[in-house]
């Protein structure tokens, strides 16, 4: 099969702690809300937070970028989202998705995004529940849809990833990191 050592890869990362793999008929992601989820955001960039508790059906860890409205356009298509998109000022910002499925009772929760200029990279920093309840082992969406000022990004292309480390360093196809040819 073809998604055989996906599979193998994605079963490691989650004995390895990492979220498990989204499975076949997983519940449709949430619509995209008017006013923002409830999250707090931290660190030094002012982004806003569009939409949360969204993922990609074809993949459980998953990062994009649209610097445009058409690129936004196709990116909430690719999310199942339908209705007037939310507002994000493309002249001043872009809009960043960073998804992942896991633990709906023990959900990560994006603490900040971190900008990396010298190292040309953006990723994500995530927080886990830490009060010691057991988790379930059933999937949820925790991806975020947030605009991201443009003048934070780095200059020129740079590498745009879910965390810090790769899910899968060794694997050819990375959907949780993507190289952004010019974010500016």
């Amino acid at each position: 099969m073809r998604f055989t050592p996906l599979l193998i890869v994605v079963l490691a990362a989650a004995c390895a702690g990492s979220p498990p793999a989204t499975p076949a008929g997983a519940p449709s992601p949430p619509s995209l809300v008017a006013s923002p989820p409830a999250i707090t955001p931290a660190g030094p960039a002012d982004w806003r937070p569009l939409a949360d508790g969204l993922w990609l059906p074809e993949t459980p860890f998953a990062v994009a970028f649209a610097a445009n409205r058409s690129d936004f356009d196709a990116l909430l298509a690719r999310l199942g989202q339908a209705g007037p998109p939310p507002a994000v000022d493309f002249a001043s910002e872009v809009a960043l998705f960073m998804g992942m499925s896991g633990s709906s009772s023990c959900p990560e929760r994006l603490e900040r995004v971190v900008v990396d200029h010298a190292a040309a990279r953006v990723y994500g920093q995530w927080a886990q529940r830490a009060d010691g309840q057991a988790c379930t082992d059933d999937l949820g969406a925790q991806g975020i849809l947030l605009a991201f000022p443009r003048a934070e990004l780095p200059d020129g292309a740079f590498v745009l990833s879910l965390r810090d480390q790769p899910i899968c360093a060794d694997c050819i196809d990375q959907p949780d990191r993507m190289i952004v040819e010019d974010g500016a």
